[in-house]
């Protein structure tokens, strides 16, 4: 995986982080939805934007599966 892949979410996270660091439910629904590699946050996990929301979430690569693989 690497900057600019096009993933599909396998996986539907149940809480977020605001701005502040607080966790909070999560209020979209990324499961089955598209969204391309960010940057990696940590081996293993990536930040992923969700353009259908203009949202980026912290994702483990097993939630992920590549549909795309960038250039």
């Amino acid at each position: 995986m690497k900057v600019g892949d096009l993933v599909r979410c396998t996986w539907q996270p149940g809480t977020r982080a605001d701005s502040s660091g607080y966790i909070l439910p999560m209020k979209y629904v990324i499961k089955d939805k598209f969204g391309f590699l960010v940057r990696e946050r940590n081996q293993g996990t990536w930040f992923v934007f969700f353009p259908d929301y203009a949202y980026t979430h912290p994702l483990a690569t097993s939630a992920l599966e590549v549909i795309s693989e960038s250039r």
